[in-house]
């Protein structure tokens, strides 16, 4: 094999691997591609007569569990938010400072469904 074919391959395989191993990054300036929790209540049969679904403003366990595995987990493990100590600092202040690190990525009504989901899996000790 000749020096100038064994370059061309090395650079052909490094660049394979540097693109395969790469993690896409959504452009500056707008949102990743991930779909959003479908709303309560607007899809989907209606609730058994008797039974009331809760108030717009109280989210459910499972939209707060969706939305941080959602927007969460796109930066941080399960292990990161265990070790972190709510008394040291405030599931409502640590969310608000993830919120403002990229605009739109976690709306108010997101943020505070996933402080509620916080606060109730991983509260004060």
């Amino acid at each position: 094999m000749t020096p100038r074919l064994l370059a061309a391959l090395i650079a052909a395989l490094a660049l394979t691997a540097v693109l395969g191993c790469a993690r896409q990054q959504p452009a500056p300036g707008t949102a990743p591609a991930v779909s959003p929790p479908p709303k309560t209540g607007t899809t989907g049969p209606a609730e058994p007569a008797g039974k009331e679904s809760p108030p717009a403003s109280v989210a459910t366990a499972d939209e707060g569990q969706t939305l941080y595995d959602t927007k969460c987990t796109r930066c941080h493990t399960l292990d990161r938010v265990r070790k972190h100590d709510p008394a040291k600092e405030s599931w409502p202040g640590l969310v608000a400072s993830m919120q403002a690190k990229k605009a739109g990525w976690i709306s108010d009504a997101e943020a505070a469904t996933i402080v509620q989901h916080l606060d109730k899996a991983y509260p004060a000790k």
